[in-house]
């Protein structure tokens, strides 16, 4: 855990794709879904 003198200033994560190889465009749906939450919540990448 950072102390109050090194603060985090970047945050990011990873999702693996989840994807049906049948129909995978709801796969890639989802995944998009996830990066428009984390950006809502204020990380910095994905």
């Amino acid at each position: 855990m950072p102390d109050s003198l090194h603060r985090l200033r970047q945050l990011g994560f990873l999702t693996m794709g989840l994807f049906d190889p049948q129909d995978p465009a709801a796969g890639h749906e989802y995944t998009l879904q996830l990066i428009e939450l984390g950006e809502q919540l204020g990380f910095d990448s994905a």
